[in-house]
């Protein structure tokens, strides 16, 4: 349970700091001078953001945080382990700042117009928060220390002080808390990590080889154009050398210092010299994850975060094998006006011929390294190339989309309904593919394809739509089959039928929740049964939520929106 209790510390302090400060860029980059050029992770915050006014446009509000709260309290009632009641109380008062906005300097004294950083200093975890009140920021860990009773000292360093909580005694595990020139540093750390590594952890040194320089920084700026404003990364290499050295970087000098011979034996097959190569390639091969973010406050009190994660490879045949696969997304998915949309673009001729290169290149990447071998010969026994023998059936296949705009039931025991939606196919060739379709269902064999221009009533096919109210229409044209009911989705299906099939995607989806929770709330109204208050809630947020898959030269990515209004 400490153990437990200790993550979700770091986790809701550390990286949950970066998820909600998002930002804009700073020409000042001298904060990340404490940042180890050789970490494994990290995320950066450099431009101050409102943080008024970007936690009050997203709502935030102590209802939000009923049921943690309620269980973050009932915790601290029963838990007798000071370890895990301080870090509880941590976070209960993170939660409470947090849900009121207009109070979070006062709370626990970071700046209204906040910058932040989150890495790793070998194995130890760093915060820094940009403060307004050095006193109150020092006082809520304080606060904490005293309603838990964990041990502590105030410590000093060149006459620097910071303040020490002993999570762990036996291991030697403790919390370090700095306020000084305007930040205030957090770490977990362990006095058999040293003097030196001390001073570089609580920002008493910058670091002699720091991030800004190293390779990976030069790569995340320049060679994959993520932004400079709010940015983070986990590095493949890093990783690697954790396993292939003792020595090799930070953190495998800190698992040495920290484990010894334990660290040096569970790893000691990696450190051969043909799995230093193999690691090295791989390593290579896949980088790691990369992300960045932006976030623009809108008028009347919205807010517009942007977001972006790379997964970067340099293996040719991979970035070759996931373009050709790549299919068609129709615009009414990309540029959304729904309740919902979601699309999935595919290649079906070149998906048994993709999967078929990416697997040949892993089962065939010369590997010398006996455990990664033996992974490489259990994958050799598991060729998934037949799986897709079938997808013969969908050649020409480009992609479908769906996307539904307006519901409406009928509480009262009848069966009619309204929906305003759309559903389409598309293909190199419609009538082909739909013709290979009608040899393997039935129901398809007697009912040919509207003809171009033809605007074909479904409701004359399949009867039973005119006991539930709906009204559904068919057009096709030489590339588009699209099937649709009411206004807005007879609009999105002549769009669709005057674009042009293109490999412009993998996956496309968004979800509009304010639209959603406005169509749902008259239809559980009729229902005569109360609606739940976690319900209620929800039903308060209005906010538009997208997300894009695609293929570029670099490798994959994953773009992401969330407009709050």
């Amino acid at each position: 349970m400490k153990n437990l209790i200790i993550l979700i510390v770091l986790v809701v302090l550390g990286f949950g700091a970066y998820q909600l400060l998002g930002g804009k860029s700073s020409a000042n980059i001298e904060r990340l001078d404490y940042i180890p050029g050789d970490t494994v992770l990290m995320s950066a915050q450099l431009e101050p953001v409102d943080m008024k006014a970007y936690l009050a446009s997203l709502g935030m509000q102590p209802s939000q945080y009923g049921e943690l709260v309620t269980m973050l309290e009932k915790s601290l009632e029963s838990e007798s382990d000071a370890t895990s009641k301080f870090a509880l109380t941590l976070v209960t008062g993170l939660m409470s700042a947090l849900s009121t906005p207009d109070d979070i300097e006062t709370k626990i004294g970071v700046k209204n117009q906040l910058r932040s950083l989150f890495f790793m200093n070998g194995i130890a975890p760093v915060m820094h928060w940009e403060l307004k009140d050095e006193a109150r920021f020092l006082a809520f860990f304080s606060e904490a220390q005293q309603a838990s009773n964990i041990a502590y000292s105030d410590e000093v360093v060149d006459g620097q002080s910071y303040v020490r909580y002993v999570l762990d005694e036996t291991e030697q595990l403790d919390l370090l808390v700095r306020a000084a020139d305007g930040w205030g540093v957090i770490a977990i750390h362990s006095p058999k990590l040293g003097d030196a590594h001390l001073r570089t952890t609580m920002a008493f040194e910058k670091q002699s080889k720091p991030l800004v320089g190293s390779d990976v920084y030069n790569k995340l700026t320049n060679e994959y154009e993520m932004s400079k404003e709010a940015f983070g990364f986990i590095s493949s290499k890093q990783l690697g050398l954790m396993f292939t050295s003792l020595d090799g970087n930070s953190l495998a000098i800190d698992l040495n210092t920290l484990a010894g011979e334990e660290f040096q034996q569970e790893f000691e097959m990696f450190r051969e010299p043909a799995c230093k190569a193999d690691i090295s390639m791989l390593s290579a091969l896949w980088p790691g994850v990369f992300m960045d973010s932006n976030i623009d406050l809108l008028a009347e009190d919205g807010v517009k975060i942007d977001g972006k994660v790379l997964i970067p490879t340099n293996s040719k045949v991979t970035i070759d094998a996931l373009k050709a696969l790549r299919g068609f997304i129709p615009n009414f998915v990309k540029d959304s006006t729904s309740i919902m949309s979601v699309g999935l673009g595919v290649d079906v001729a070149e998906l048994s011929g993709s999967v078929s290169s990416m697997f040949n290149a892993v089962a065939n990447l010369p590997l010398s390294c006996e455990p990664i071998l033996a992974l490489q010969k259990e994958l050799k026994q598991n060729n998934p190339t037949g799986a897709f023998a079938m997808a013969g059936i969908a050649n020409g296949f480009f992609g479908a989309a769906a996307a539904v705009n307006e519901f409406e039931f009928d509480m009262s025991g009848g069966q009619e309904m309204a929906v305003d939606a759309i559903v389409s196919f598309s293909a190199e060739n419609i009538g082909s593919l739909y013709g290979s379709l009608q040899t393997f269902v039935p129901f398809l064999a007697s009912q040919p394809l509207p003809a171009k221009g033809e605007e074909l009533s479904l409701n004359e096919v399949v009867p039973m739509l005119d006991q539930f109210g709906l009204e559904v229409k068919a057009q096709a044209n030489q590339e588009h089959l699209v099937i649709y009911s009411g206004a807005k989705g007879k609009v999105q299906a002549e769009s669709v039928l005057a674009e042009s099939v293109e490999a412009n995607g993998l996956q496309a989806i968004t979800i509009d929740y304010g639209q959603f929770f406005t169509q749902l709330l008259p239809i559980m109204q009729m229902s005569g049964q109360a609606i739940p208050p976690e319900l209620e809630t929800m039903m308060e947020t209005d906010m538009v939520l997208s997300a894009e898959t695609n293929i570029t030269d670099k490798g994959i990515t994953i773009e992401s929106s969330v407009v709050v209004k």
